[in-house]
């Protein structure tokens, strides 16, 4: 009897940290204009598909850069240490238009620019694909 609540145990435990060892993070950096590198500006949620994140996020004044990673450093200013998870454009300061999926690449050292700062922007990453995809305020449903 206890060896089967040990193995029911151990079997929900393992179930348990595969479940939030896949829970795959995205994260926003720049639209603050801070570029810190331990610290997002803004954090993209999971949707109901594999490998969907999306969310508002605020441009301050000033800041029209962004750039996707899915892991923070430690410290700020680590940014040898964020580029495994960094991922831009082909081209850097690459302008998205609204409502048109663009391409992203691994490890890229580049940013997207929006096409207004001081704004609201929802963003879809769309991780299977490699595209991030800007939509203005004015098409949220």
């Amino acid at each position: 009897m206890k060896k089967n609540l040990l193995h029911i145990f151990m079997a929900t435990f393992c179930m348990m940290l595969m479940a939030i060892t896949a829970q795959a993070q995205c994260y926003i950096l720049g639209s603050d204009n801070k570029w810190q590198t331990n610290v997002a500006s803004a954090e993209l949620q999971a949707t109901g598909t594999d490998g969907v994140y999306e969310g508002e996020v605020a441009f301050t004044n000033g800041a029209q850069y962004f750039t996707i990673v899915t892991k923070l450093t430690e410290t700020d200013g680590d940014w040898a240490g964020l580029l495994p998870y960094r991922y831009g454009p082909a081209t850097n300061d690459n302008l998205l238009t609204v409502n048109t999926p663009m391409a992203f690449y691994p490890q890229r050292d580049a940013s997207f620019k929006v096409p207004t700062a001081d704004g609201t922007y929802r963003i879809r990453v769309r991780s299977e694909e490699h595209t991030s995809e800007l939509q203005s305020r004015s098409d949220l449903v």
